[in-house]
């Protein structure tokens, strides 16, 4: 077409179980409740509107972003090849790196082109978020190539040692997080969370994906005092403080991955992988988080002393360590 079409792309936020997809469509009113926001230079609408609803935490609420016409839909990806954003940080994915952005400092590493840098425009809690959903929208561009699925794809062939293998979980694992973990403001527990997510639910034809996916762990402070409190951190001398160690050598991530070698997942739905570590793993959260079993936590549990909830079903096993003053958190 000669002419341009000058339109408004919407994000909404998708459920994951019933697919997601983006709309755009060509009115100007835009509805209580939406957010009605500029688009950086050479960067399409909805690639940023999607980031943003990911990063806001918006994924499965309904919010809409909204982006109202600066690109003709059909150059849109012409235009990002080519255009010369305000800002060099925003050239590229390796750009980016210490763009350093703070919302109540109003502040950054080219303080002088704020003004008319894109990034703060977008009325989000803190700077972090913004950093945050830039450095995901160009890691998808820059390093993905815009096709998160064939990046998946590849980076799980390429480091597939074949079947049989008794460390392929954690190369192909290790050949997705170590790269998203230099994304920024998203920690290695929350990739493990949204990867699990997609590849357990993404495609089950996809049996690389399925594999991964089941093998994914999310350490947050639940597991890792459930972790310390039953003494299994001490039995296995692997105790730590909660953070990154829980996903290093003899961490929390490491010691469940064990404990899901002797259990047979099948036994509990057929249709399972018989080794399903992010089974074993939300299980434990289960049984420790306050809106579902509430057994294992800092409300039931007085941690300036031993545990002494005789009901509990692990307590004559357990070596219900007092937590308090040995570690921070709850």
């Amino acid at each position: 077409m000669s002419k341009r079409h000058w339109k408004s792309a919407i994000w909404k936020a998708p459920i994951l179980s019933k697919g997601s997809g983006i709309a755009v469509e060509g009115t100007r009113r835009v509805p209580k409740g939406s957010h009605e926001l500029h688009t950086p230079a050479g960067i399409a609408p909805e690639e940023v509107a999607r980031t943003l609803a990911v990063a806001c935490g918006h994924w499965g609420s309904g919010a809409e972003y909204r982006f109202v016409g600066r690109f003709p839909l059909k150059s849109q990806s012409k235009r990002a090849g080519r255009s010369d954003p305000s800002c060099p940080r925003l050239r590229s994915y390796w750009h980016f790196s210490g763009c350093g952005y703070q919302k109540a400092a109003c502040s950054c590493a080219e303080p002088w082109l704020l003004a008319e840098c894109p990034l703060p425009r977008h009325p989000l809690r803190k700077g972090s978020l913004n950093q945050g959903a830039y450095s995901l929208f160009l890691f998808f561009r820059d390093i993905c190539g815009g096709d998160f699925v064939t990046w998946i794809d590849g980076r799980l062939r390429a480091a597939d040692p074949g079947m049989g293998s008794p460390d392929r979980e954690a190369r192909m694992r290790a050949s997705l997080i170590e790269p998203l973990r230099n994304v920024f403001g998203i920690s290695d527990k929350l990739w493990s969370m949204m990867l699990a997510d997609l590849l357990l639910g993404g495609d089950p034809d996809r049996e690389r994906w399925v594999t991964t996916g089941a093998s994914q762990i999310a350490i947050d402070s639940l597991v890792h005092n459930f972790l310390y409190r039953t003494g299994v951190l001490r039995r296995m001398r692997a105790e730590h403080a909660y953070g990154a160690q829980c996903y290093g050598k003899a961490g929390c991530a490491e010691i469940i991955g064990g404990l899901a070698r002797r259990v047979d997942a099948r036994e509990f739905n057929p249709d399972f992988p018989s080794y399903f570590p992010r089974f074993v793993q939300h299980a434990v959260w289960r049984f420790c988080a306050q809106d579902v079993l509430n057994v294992c936590n800092g409300n039931q549990i007085d941690d300036r002393q031993r545990c002494a909830n005789w009901c509990c079903p692990a307590f004559e096993d357990c070596d219900r360590i007092q937590l308090h003053g040995r570690e921070p958190g709850r």
